[in-house]
């Protein structure tokens, strides 16, 4: 798709059950660094069905905040093809 991995946040596997987004280091992490630095212009997540299973957290406490401050932010994922809708059901 033409881009370059810059940063690469891991985390180690946790039931995201259990652990929603806010309680998660390297989200916490992903996020500050995509607020701070102006280049940061795409995430790539390697399955997004390790992100949440809460649905909403994820959606308000990363995206929407990310969307209010970098409105040109684009999302992708290796499940799907092309950019990564979140209005889309079955994303």
């Amino acid at each position: 798709m033409g881009f370059q991995g810059v940063v690469i946040f891991v985390e180690a596997a946790k039931s995201a059950y259990h652990y929603s987004v806010n309680k998660r280091k390297k989200m916490s992490e992903l996020k500050e660094f995509i607020l701070s630095n102006t280049n940061a212009n795409s995430v790539i997540f390697y399955d997004e069905s390790r992100l949440t299973r809460d649905i909403t957290d994820f959606y308000k406490n990363i995206i929407v905040p990310l969307r209010e401050k970098k409105s040109q932010l684009k999302l992708f994922s290796t499940q799907h093809e092309g950019e990564w809708n979140e209005n889309d059901p079955l994303v």
